[in-house]
C-alpha cells in the first residue's frame, strides 16, 4: 500500500526477459518432437494424447532448466527494494548503539 499502483510493474522487464526466451524454447522444442512423435506412429499422421504430453513435459522441462537463471533475477529484482525498505525501516527503528 506504501509503494502505490507502480510497485506492481517492479520486475516487469526481468519477467518479460525471463519469459520470452522460455515460450520461444518451449514452442520450438514442443513443435520438434512433436514432429518426431508424429513421424514416429504407427499411421505416421496422428499423435496420441500420450505422446503430446511427453512432447510438452519434456519441453517445458528443458526450457525451464535452461531460464531459470532469468528467474533468479527477476525473484531478486523484485524483492530488491522491499528489501531495502524493510532494513531501512529496521534501522530507524532500532535505538541507537552506544559504545
Amino acid at each position: 500500500a506504501e509503494e502505490g499502483v507502480l510497485a506492481l510493474w517492479r520486475g516487469l522487464s526481468a519477467t518479460l526477459l525471463r519469459d520470452v526466451p522460455f515460450s520461444c524454447l518451449y514452442w520450438v522444442g514442443y513443435e520438434a518432437l512433436k514432429r518426431r512423435a508424429t513421424a514416429a506412429s504407427a499411421d505416421g499422421a496422428t499423435l496420441s494424447p500420450a505422446a503430446a504430453f511427453l512432447a510438452g513435459a519434456a519441453s517445458g522441462s528443458t526450457a525451464a532448466f535452461l531460464t531459470t537463471p532469468l528467474d533468479v533475477v527477476k525473484t531478486r529484482q523484485q524483492l530488491r527494494r522491499t528489501s531495502m525498505q524493510a532494513a531501512a525501516a529496521a534501522a530507524a527503528a532500532a535505538p541507537p548503539a552506544s559504545f
